[in-house]
């Protein structure tokens, strides 16, 4: 039997709560199929564009159970045969790469720099990147904070100069820096998220938010039933499917475009945040926002301070 997926655009947008969408049609990718919802039919699946703050989010609500099963063993060698099997051009390469060095520069570069133009000093007694892997973005000179820490589900070692925390330990110390990279987009309730976030600080913690700038032009042809219908054929055609997937992630990250026959499919993110939306999730939550846009490192960044 086909996995029924369960959606969560009833809450309203993830992030302003409105509930007025544009709708398209995309597939959840045979990768994520098997991996987290443990079946092989192919499934299409709403992408909503919120009318009000631009941002883009598949349809679908899963368990943390079915997360966690997406990022165990995260970039290790069983994922990676696992997504390559799917995905030819999902590469060892590729799968190394992701979160290197060289991108790290550009990103803590892109930090200092918010906090620059939101006007807050660089100088932290404690400073902790939550759900950062290895701690990458405080490891280094950038972030000016005498004690740095991570808090890692994945359990990697963290940087040298970066110290792992556990629950407890997060929740006893006094955090003035709380950085939180790449982890919304991930999340089906980033709302959630956000107020547990909120709760780790003080009155005058800064906060310090990074998501991929995901957004994209999609042709007024992606949200019809022709659309749908050809999602339904190719779906069944497992090489077609994977001509037309690699064509669609091709040109929706180089040319931020979803042309006619090709469709956004959900890999790992479920949310495509736009700076409006971003800003409107944080001031929802409490959190006095100094600066937000596009960085240098063409992520989208907010530097916010708790009240």
């Amino acid at each position: 039997m086909a996995y029924k997926l369960i959606t969560r655009s009833l809450r309203g947008c993830i992030c302003c709560g409105e509930h007025s969408f544009k709708k398209e049609y995309g597939l959840v990718s045979p990768f994520f199929s098997e991996r987290v919802l443990e079946q092989a039919d192919s499934l299409i699946v709403d992408v909503l564009l919120c009318k009000a703050c631009k941002t883009r989010f598949f349809d679908v609500d899963i368990s943390e159970a079915q997360l966690g099963r997406l990022y165990d063993d995260y970039r290790g060698d069983s994922y990676f045969k696992q997504r390559n099997r799917h995905e030819p051009w999902y590469t060892k390469t590729i799968n190394d790469n992701i979160g290197g060095g060289e991108e790290f520069v550009k990103r803590r570069k892109t930090c200092v720099e918010s906090l620059a133009v939101a006007q807050v000093k660089n100088e932290f007694t404690a400073a902790l990147d939550h759900g950062g892997d290895r701690g990458q973005m405080l490891s280094g000179v950038a972030i000016n904070a005498k004690r740095k820490a991570v808090y890692e589900i994945s359990g990697v070692t963290p940087e040298q100069d970066v110290e792992s925390v556990d629950y407890q330990k997060m929740y006893d110390t006094s955090w003035d820096l709380i950085l939180s990279c790449h982890v919304l987009e991930h999340l089906t309730n980033p709302s959630s998220y956000v107020v547990d976030l909120v709760a780790l600080g003080h009155k005058g913690t800064v906060y310090f938010f990074e998501v991929p700038n995901e957004s994209y032009i999609s042709c007024s042809f992606n949200g019809t039933s022709i659309q749908r219908q050809w999602l339904n054929w190719i779906g069944s055609h497992t090489f077609v499917l994977r001509i037309f997937h690699l064509l669609s992630v091709a040109f929706r990250l180089k040319l931020k475009i979803v042309l006619p026959f090709l469709f956004p499919a959900l890999n790992e993110h479920f949310n495509y945040f736009s700076v409006q939306g971003l800003h409107k999730l944080l001031v929802a939550h409490g959190l006095d926002v100094k600066y937000s846009g596009i960085g240098s490192s063409d992520h989208i960044v907010a530097v916010a301070i708790k009240q």
